[in-house]
């Protein structure tokens, strides 16, 4: 595991600060990739997202192997208001996604990518 202050190669260094910022525009390529030293999470939460109206933030993890998209469930959430993500067919659905509002379970590389819903 990379912590500060060491050297972390290809990867960047957090500090024990909790919020992670950073430039993103993922709209064609690229994203952020959560990774966690003792196993993908069965429960996580992300809060406070700060997005530009029509922003693209595509974020990706590592699920356990065998997962069903069944088993998935990602929604959004702000001031008791709740909006379910759709089960999208492939990546490019989830990147063009007018409301950013659909996941992809990629069950080749067991891995799940979503975006973050602007105002959630």
């Amino acid at each position: 595991a990379c912590t500060p202050p060491e050297s972390c190669g290809e990867t960047t260094s957090r500090s024990w600060d909790p919020d992670l910022t950073g430039p993103f525009n993922h709209s064609r390529y690229g994203g952020w990739y959560l990774s966690w030293d003792k196993g993908t999470p069965a429960h996580l939460t992300i809060k406070r997202i700060q997005l530009e109206p029509g922003a693209v933030m595509l974020q990706a993890m590592s699920v356990p192997v065998g997962i069903l998209s069944s088993e998935v469930h990602l929604w959004g959430e702000s001031r008791g208001r709740t909006y379910d993500y759709n089960l999208a067919g492939n990546i490019d659905e989830v990147r063009g996604a007018p409301n950013g509002d659909k996941y992809w379970l990629d069950t080749v590389h067991n891995t799940l990518y979503w975006r973050g819903i602007t105002g959630y």
